[in-house]
């Protein structure tokens, strides 16, 4: 039995304390149907809170089977409503978004009753509330009268020895409030019932002991049926566990659509505009131009040297186009390092066409009009020219800067987008073969090689010489007679230049000529290609001397070769890999960002990754603090049927965690979609899949922080009082 011995309730508001139950005294058994009655204000309702668990009380002591629950922590009082009580309220307190079924359920749920047998219990209690029919439907679209005896039928699923009804029958019609009454007076005769009602003579039939209360105390309590008194029984329950938490999360998603969709909507923005921001750190911000070791610089290309300037066997080059990452190959990758002429016999015009550039590195996307080159004769242009009288179909010569009087013929197919005076041409004419087979004798491919030989040579003494010993020029001088000084290989190295790339690189000081013996001006390495080098000077101006060191070799070999990637997002990630193998030698010239070049894009790429962020918490927080509090009355109602915080707390965090995960799942969709249809640049890839998590736990344990914070502010009102919309008092 439960007992009360002299129990006070007091609410304060604005600094005034009311009185709210005063010294309630009385003893109740199972068997017994009472009924409390009093005005509004009365009491009635705040006596049923403290008897129910719902409030606590501030003074005297309350007894459930001889056991004192005045020192009670907030656990235990919601294992006492767990194991003894049931809830029927006037408001109803059943959660709108579920069907009557899974009104039902929760409450098989929150007990863990057996999974085997949960469905047919609700089944059971559903048809005898008479429900059957409705079970499916959601219980917002009920009448007034059917949603009382989904409450009726949960009370019932959780079988607790305590039944307790705060004003039932308050908003039904007279019919309706006598089928409630009559499913009451079924529970009691193995439960204890307690009905709060205006409507004495509706209960009174049903009634076996009536307690009349007024300013908040008991001023009549009368027994019309005595009962033996019992000691009641706690239902026997289990921890919910995690997969009814898991299941409830993913009913809160479901069943409440507009709610998870805003949530999901506003994570998916806030996702995507990261991810772009992120991925432009690895992108855009980069400093492409004024690399010191390579002029042709296109973000899909990737440079590999065998180790030793061993050509690459067949196999090798074979296994490389295999790679996913690759689109193309350039056999020979001293094509992409020469200098051209274009001229038409269309006009006058011809300009210095800088570098070639297959076409594979180029996108339909790329062109301004017309299609990127298909077949050995083809060649695209920049657009710039086509405003110098030449149009698709023309044909333009391609000759060597140094050796013009040896022309290929070209039809011109389209114009692309660069405002750099590249040209595109197909590999077929590159590799000079229509098979991945690279060839030696082609006339193009020698000219290429042969033009290194070209070079104009002035003696020079070694006063002249800032560092290292002074070489006499041969067209055969091997790297290793150069006789660099180490200080020169350790200021490339303090320049931003790494040990593999100085080993693919040389020399190109510039200094002064008044301070010839004193100080470098600037270094600056031009890349170096397979086998031996010679060195030039030239005078620049007045005042500026170039010592370059370039390669020279009889017969072309594929020891250096262009890879071609898909994108720069493959480019990078084949990059990455390749260093992995200790026999190459790599570079990937887009990656290059000058040391001395001071890049305001890198400070300002973190107050915008801030910026981003701190919106984004500002946007989830108003965000997901509203939609919850729409979710307070429902939180409030599972922790009246049996859910612990614990249980509330890990069922909400579960959901926002599949809100996140769906959001995040979404986001790379769309993500994907812009990259393929937009953009035409993999951003996802380019991030990698270390990145990507990054940004998903990043934005998950925002919004677990966030609804982790917002419960614990709620939990610190008590259960009647949420229900209530915060306000205590009766």
């Amino acid at each position: 039995m439960i007992e009360l011995r002299g129990v006070s309730k007091y609410y304060q508001n604005e600094g005034n304390v009311t009185p709210g139950l005063r010294k309630a005294s009385l003893k109740l058994s199972i068997g017994e149907f009472v009924t409390i009655t009093g005005e509004s204000g009365s009491g009635k309702s705040t006596l049923l809170n403290v008897i129910s668990g719902l409030d606590k009380y501030d003074e005297g002591e309350y007894f459930v089977n001889g056991e004192e629950t005045s020192y009670f922590s907030v656990s235990d009082m919601e294992r006492f409503r767990k194991e003894y009580v049931g809830f029927v309220f006037q408001n109803y307190n059943i959660i709108d978004s579920y069907t009557v079924y899974e009104n039902v359920i929760a409450a098989l749920v929150i007990q863990n009753y057996d999974k085997k047998k949960r469905k047919n219990r609700a089944l059971e209690l559903i048809e005898a509330v008479g429900l059957t029919k409705q079970r499916n439907q959601k219980t917002s679209k009920l009448s007034g009268g059917q949603k009382q005896r989904v409450v009726i039928a949960r009370a019932l699923a959780k079988d607790s020895p305590i039944i307790v009804a705060d004003e039932p029958t308050g908003n039904l019609d007279s019919d309706s409030g006598e089928m409630v009454m009559k499913l009451l007076k079924n529970i009691s005769k193995d439960k204890l019932v307690i009905v709060v009602t205006h409507n004495y003579e509706q209960a009174e039939p049903y009634t076996t002991r009536r307690i009349h209360m007024a300013d908040g105390e008991i001023i009549e309590d009368r027994v019309f049926q005595t009962v033996e008194p019992l000691k009641i029984e706690p239902t026997k329950n289990e921890l919910m566990g995690p997969k009814g938490q898991f299941y409830f999360a993913a009913l809160n998603v479901l069943r409440q659509p507009k709610k998870t969709i805003t949530l999901l909507l506003a994570f998916i923005v806030l996702m995507v505009a990261v991810l772009f921001v992120y991925a432009s750190s690895f992108t855009n911000l980069s400093l492409y131009f004024q690399h010191p070791l390579t002029d042709n610089i296109y973000d899909t290309r990737v440079i590999v040297k065998n180790e030793g300037n061993i050509p690459f066997t067949q196999q090798q080059l074979d296994a490389f186009l295999n790679y996913r990452e690759v689109n193309d190959i350039v056999h020979y990758d001293m094509t992409q390092e020469t200098y051209f002429n274009v001229s038409s016999s269309n006009s006058d015009m011809w300009f210095w066409a800088s570098l070639l550039r297959p076409a594979s590195s180029f996108t339909q996307e790329d062109m301004v009009e017309g299609n990127i080159p298909t077949e050995a004769n083809h060649i695209i242009l920049t657009k710039n020219v086509a405003n110098n009288g030449i149009s698709i179909g023309d044909t333009v010569y391609l000759s060597s800067v140094k050796r013009s009087n040896v022309p290929y013929a070209f039809e011109v197919t389209g114009f692309h987008n660069d405002n750099n005076n590249v040209i595109g041409v197909s590999s077929k004419f590159l590799n000079q073969t229509d098979t991945n087979t690279p060839v030696t004798n082609s006339s193009f491919i020698n000219m290429v090689y042969e033009n290194t030989y070209s070079v104009y040579v002035e003696p020079m003494a070694q006063t002249q010489i800032i560092e290292g010993e002074f070489v006499e020029y041969s067209d055969s001088v091997p790297l290793e007679e150069i006789h660099i000084n180490e200080s020169i290989k350790y200021k490339f190295l303090s320049y931003g230049i790494t040990e593999e790339e100085f080993l693919l690189g040389t020399i190109n000081l510039y200094f002064e000529s008044d301070k010839v013996n004193e100080q470098v001006y600037n270094l600056k390495p031009k890349f170096i290609y397979d086998g031996k080098i010679d060195w030039e000077m030239r005078v620049n101006g007045s005042n500026i001397q170039n010592l370059f060191f370039k390669q020279t070799q009889a017969t072309p070999n594929t020891s250096q070769i262009t890879l071609v990637a898909k994108d720069a997002a493959n480019a990078s990630n084949l990059y990455k890999r390749l260093l992995n193998d200790d026999t190459l030698l790599v570079m990937y010239p887009s990656s290059y960002e000058d040391p001395y070049q001071s890049n305001p894009f890198n400070f300002l790429f973190i107050i915008l990754m801030f910026v981003v962020f701190f919106f984004a918490f500002l946007v989830i927080n108003i965000i997901t603090k509203n939609i919850y509090k729409a979710k307070n009355k429902d939180i409030a109602i599972m922790r009246s049927i049996g859910a612990s915080k614990g249980d509330v707390r890990k069922i909400y965090l579960f959901e926002q965690t599949l809100t996140v995960t769906l959001a995040f799942i979404f986001s790379l969709i769309i993500v994907r979609v812009i990259e393929v249809y937009w953009i035409k640049t993999s951003i996802l890839t380019y991030l990698g899949t270390f990145n990507i998590l990054l940004v998903y736990l990043l934005f998950l344990g925002l919004g677990l922080y966030i609804i982790f914070k917002y419960l614990n502010k709620l939990f610190g009102k008590t259960v009647i009082s949420t229900l209530k919309g915060g306000s205590d008092n009766d």
